[in-house]
């Protein structure tokens, strides 16, 4: 571990301002677990633990020693979130609130889902790119596999 939990939270913070994160979407840091996302210290202090939770039920995303790992799956769970906030201010208005057509065949279907992930996952990359391009890269890598499940789930 090459950064005390406290200075890893600092940096955390500074990547959120980077990108304008809302303080409410930040991990509880050294504190007692809110539910959300969670990062502390391993009970033998060598390692950092992120978790997630809802309703006290916490799920283990990522241990590792290493800080980057960490705050990169950090700003992976919430540049998610982010993009998909973004995302969705940028397509719903009064006038038109949701383009989807009356029992849309499976082309559209198909269509529609690439489309959303494409631009779902270039806002997010776009946010990634802002902290360290190789958290980016690494989720566009990610991206292409999900396009390819997309496409897979409508080969059948």
């Amino acid at each position: 571990m090459a950064l005390p939990l406290a200075t890893l939270c600092e940096e955390m913070h500074r990547y959120a301002v980077v990108i304008a994160l809302p303080a409410d979407m930040m991990p509880s840091c050294n504190t007692p677990d809110r539910g959300g996302l969670h990062l502390a210290l391993s009970a033998d202090g060598r390692k950092y633990v992120l978790t997630y939770s809802e309703k006290g039920d916490p799920a283990v995303l990522i241990v590792s020693d290493n800080a980057d790992q960490v705050l990169e799956r950090v700003f992976d769970e919430l540049t998610i979130t982010l993009a998909a906030e973004r995302s969705a201010t940028t397509t719903v208005s009064r006038d038109h609130p949701f383009a989807v057509p009356q029992n849309p065949s499976d082309e559209q279907l198909h269509a529609m889902a690439i489309a959303s992930q494409k631009k779902l996952g270039a806002l997010q990359e776009a946010l990634l790119a802002k902290l360290k391009p190789q958290w980016a890269e690494h989720q566009a890598a990610r991206d292409a596999e999900q396009l390819r499940h997309i496409d897979a789930m409508f080969d059948r």
